[in-house]
Order: C-alpha cells, then sequence, then structure tokens
C-alpha cells in the first residue's frame, strides 16, 4: 500500500512538472513573438495561426492575460 501512494504522489508529481513547463514555454512564446493574423486570401485561420492559437490557450490557462 506504501509503495502504491508512493508511485501514486510520484506521478502527481511529474504531470504537474508537465503542465509547469508547458505553460512557461506558452508564456514565452506568447510573449516572444507577433501575433499571426488571418489569411484573407483563404478566409480561415492556417495552420501555423491554429497552433498559435493553442498555445494561447495553454498559456491563459493560469494567466488569463498572457499578452499585454
Amino acid at each position: 500500500m506504501n509503495q502504491y501512494l508512493h508511485d501514486l504522489a510520484q506521478s502527481l508529481k511529474d504531470l504537474v512538472d508537465i503542465f509547469v513547463s508547458a505553460h512557461f514555454f506558452a508564456l514565452l512564446v506568447i510573449n516572444l513573438t507577433k501575433t499571426p493574423y488571418e489569411d484573407k486570401d483563404l478566409g480561415s485561420y492556417t495552420s501555423v495561426n491554429k497552433l498559435y492559437r493553442t498555445i494561447e490557450l495553454i498559456a491563459g490557462l493560469v494567466t488569463p492575460l498572457s499578452k499585454r
């Protein structure tokens, strides 16, 4: 039982570490790059815009005003 609790605590710590690292990376990318604009010719978002939007969402999970 003790080993199970230890493994569970380690797994939770690993998940928190991954989340914090992803959040930090997303904040770094959002604040160091310009926001890509919608491609007017295609009338939709390109894959770069979708990726940027996903990174923006990750950055905004903890801090809603990630880019000022």
